[in-house]
């Protein structure tokens, strides 16, 4: 199954992000096994892309996103930024890492929850600021 839609102005919801977006995904089941793609576009440069197995054994979710000018979210930081995370989900305690490099700086986080649990575990690291 695929899916479409479109806004042709983010700004009532999103202010800085004013502008066009539009976002599409396919929702497949390869032998009982369901899989996401999906790309977004929206205003400003902005890029992203979702894929993985949702739910089940081996669930894993990889997010990757482009912002052409990380100084729309932060001004002092103008130029490119990339995202990437990741969700797993290995034997019900779900895990996460993610990775920001933009102008200036890096960053890693990780960590992990457990189902029904209220406490995440968050370990992150700024790699440089160089601003």
């Amino acid at each position: 199954m695929t899916l479409s839609a479109a806004i042709a102005d983010l700004g009532p919801i999103l202010g800085a992000l004013s502008g066009p977006a539009e976002v599409t995904a396919e929702l497949r089941d390869l032998d009982e096994v369901p899989r996401v793609n999906a790309q977004i576009t929206a205003a400003r440069g902005i890029t992203a892309r979702l894929e993985g197995q949702p739910s089940g054994s081996g669930a894993a979710l990889q997010l990757t996103a482009d912002l052409r000018n990380f100084g729309v979210f932060v001004p002092q930081l103008p130029g490119p930024a990339q995202i990437q995370a990741t969700l797993l989900e290995p034997n019900s305690a779900q895990k996460f890492m993610a990775a920001f490099a933009g102008p200036g700086l890096s960053a890693n986080a990780k960590g992990a929850f457990a189902e029904g649990g209220d406490q995440v575990t968050l370990t992150a690291r700024l790699s440089s600021l160089n601003r």
